[in-house]
């Protein structure tokens, strides 16, 4: 399993793209779990059907598919370590969060640093994120939501040169109009 870490380790390490990514573990980690799997399958053989050992065994082969669909996905890290970590503070801070005004504000907060913690580990501007998902006075319709949520979002922000939101000093949008507080457009 260290073998299996190392191989993410010295990826990011190097900086590796997604696609050299997985180039990278099709490379070397398939193996080592072709190993990994034969020597299950080699201990379920021998082992009684009702022991211990055997039932570790049918538990990892039918579980084998979700074990190891980092292989078919590079963006996945072999752990959640990194999410885990993430959301630490989150969890740290539930029980004071049930006392900040009423027993919704906890699952509230929660919701928002979710979206503050997804908007860190991509490297996304988090308001620049909050500003595009809070610019209309309207509520987003339920059915529009998807266009504002996922991976791809986070990408075109990250990526996006011409947000300016966030060098403006808290409150001002450059599409509203300064005495209306509402969009000039």
């Amino acid at each position: 399993m260290d073998e299996l870490f190392a191989i993410d380790a010295e990826a990011r390490r190097n900086a590796l793209t997604i696609t050299a990514r997985h180039v990278r573990r099709q490379e070397t980690a398939k193996p080592l779990l072709d190993a990994i799997r034969s020597k299950i399958e080699a201990a379920e053989s021998v082992a009684l059907p009702a022991s211990a050992l055997s039932k570790a065994c049918r538990y990892t082969l039918t579980l084998w598919k979700k074990l190891t669909r980092f292989l078919e996905y590079p963006e996945l890290e072999l752990s959640t370590n990194l999410a885990e970590n993430s959301m630490r503070p989150v969890a740290l801070g539930r029980k004071n969060w049930l006392h900040i005004g009423s027993p919704q504000a906890g699952q509230k907060v929660a919701a928002i640093l979710s979206v503050v913690e997804s908007c860190r580990r991509l490297q996304v501007p988090v308001r620049d994120y909050f500003s595009m998902i809070l610019r209309s006075p309207d509520p987003v319709p339920s059915r529009a939501y998807s266009q504002y949520v996922g991976h791809q979002t986070f990408l075109r922000l990250k990526h996006s040169s011409h947000l300016s939101i966030g060098v403006l000093p808290f409150g001002r949008d450059p599409e509203r109009s300064p005495h209306t507080n509402r969009l000039t457009s």
